[in-house]
């Protein structure tokens, strides 16, 4: 599936948010879970494709139990930014990383930092 498609279901599934009921966490957790998968294989290809969908996603309002969720868009588009040549973004993702492990998840710091490392990679190979 080419970069475009990638975009084009991503936004499908985030207008079908819309239709979910607020208290359907599970199946909004799960379509926002897939947007922003598809925004880490993006980062890989093509960083503008996933600002834009990463700008998409910052429209729709992420319920409070959710929060998870609203930190990693956060983690991704300082990971934009800094694709971008924007430094400080360095210390915001530091900060959202930190809480991760302050809360007990240490594992998915570690695989948030994974994300940035690799993006960093590929967009110097470009």
């Amino acid at each position: 599936m080419n970069s475009s498609e990638i975009f084009k279901i991503s936004v499908q599934i985030l207008n079908g948010l819309k239709e979910i009921p607020q208290y359907n966490l599970t199946q909004i957790s799960e379509s926002v879970k897939a947007v922003l998968n598809a925004v880490i294989i993006l980062l890989q290809r093509d960083a503008k494709i996933a600002a834009a969908l990463l700008e998409k996603t910052s429209s729709f309002k992420i319920p409070v139990d959710l929060l998870y969720l609203k930190m990693q868009i956060l983690f991704l588009q300082e990971v934009v930014a800094y694709l971008q040549n924007d430094s400080r973004s360095v210390t915001t993702m530091e900060k959202l990383t930190d809480i991760l492990c302050l809360l007990g998840y240490n594992d998915e710091a570690n695989k948030w930092c994974q994300i940035f490392k690799n993006s960093i990679q590929k967009g110097h190979e470009q």
